[in-house]
């Protein structure tokens, strides 16, 4: 049971620093924090398994939850805190703006980043939309494909109108759409 909370602790690990390193919008000091701490855990980790010393194991593990939630927590307050008391969005180029609510939402376009770097342009029909994923039918690809908001390039463009929105103040609007 010891071994087993180890490597729940450490693919957690893992995925705290992959989920830190997912953000283009995260401060540089989380990024370099968060590799530190996953590198002790797996130090700590393989000590506890050569002395038999599991306790030290399962505060690590809880540790590992409680910033997995934080990082979902900072995630959600980071895409809401772009929203101005008018309902613009503020932004450093001032690019982006807020559209008429009339607009379909379900069609749009951006560039997108994958995992390996690769940049395109996709067109999507979107079916569903949250603050992590926007799942829907590209036209690009020719399927029904999931994509990370944060990987998102330069915002999201409104096929209807050709406006421009940030990617989560795209998906805050598609949400309040959907109420």
């Amino acid at each position: 049971m010891d071994v087993i909370i180890s490597i729940i602790g450490a693919i957690l690990s893992f995925y705290i620093v992959r989920y830190s390193y997912s953000g283009r919008y995260s401060d540089k000091i989380v990024k370099i924090s968060s590799v530190c701490y996953s590198f002790s855990f797996f130090i700590i980790s393989l000590i506890s398994l050569i002395f038999n010393d599991y306790p030290i194991l399962y505060f690590f593990c809880f540790l590992n939850v409680c910033l997995l939630i934080a990082g979902y927590s900072y995630r959600e307050k980071t895409a809401n805190k772009n929203k101005n008391e008018s309902g613009e969005v503020s932004t450093k180029s001032g690019k982006f703006r807020v559209f008429s609510s009339k607009v379909n939402l379900k069609e749009i376009a951006f560039e997108y980043e994958d995992s390996v770097g690769k940049q395109s342009y996709r067109t999507i029909d979107v079916k569903e939309c949250d603050l992590i994923y926007i799942t829907g039918y590209c036209h690009t690809a020719k399927a029904l494909r999931t994509f990370r908001v944060d990987r998102i390039i330069d915002g999201v463009i409104i096929r209807e109108t050709g406006e421009i929105l940030d990617s989560y103040e795209y998906v805050n609007q598609y949400k309040k759409s959907r109420r």
